[in-house]
């Protein structure tokens, strides 16, 4: 659930040891996924800021994604790939399916040994399934 993950987020954390101490609690690729995304400020004090849009996404990011996307997905109109991983608990094999059933410009695909995360928990599996799609795809 983003909410669990984004709500609790401060807007800064005032070093990196207390970065890591509020973000402990998260499993080790999120983790270090939010780690990546801060940065320090350029002048004193240092503090250390999200790249990303925290406001944005706590605003706009989370309704969008638990909106209907019912009617966007169907007016899609290139080639597309949509891909699982096998052990994802967030786009499960029925989601899946659906998807696929409402546009028929839509291919899938299931990576092996993957989560929700297919390019963190199998980078190679992703790349091979991207780049074989792509050189599919007609120009």
């Amino acid at each position: 659930n983003l909410h669990a993950i984004i709500d609790p987020l401060p807007a800064s954390y005032p070093n990196r040891a207390a970065a890591e101490a509020g973000l402990a609690n998260h499993a080790t690729v999120m983790r270090q996924f939010l780690l990546a995304n801060l940065r320090a400020q350029s002048e004193p004090p240092f503090t250390l800021h999200w790249v990303f849009d925290l406001a944005g996404i706590r605003g706009e990011l989370l309704k969008t994604i638990q909106a209907d996307q019912t009617a966007t997905w169907k007016s899609i109109k290139c080639p597309m790939l949509v891909a699982r991983g096998e052990r994802s608990d967030s786009v499960t094999a029925d989601n899946l399916a659906e998807m696929l059933a409402l546009n028929a410009n839509a291919r899938g695909a299931v990576i092996a040994n993957a989560g929700h995360w297919v390019h963190v928990d199998n980078f190679q599996g992703t790349v091979e399934l991207v780049t074989q799609f792509l050189k599919s795809v007609k120009r």
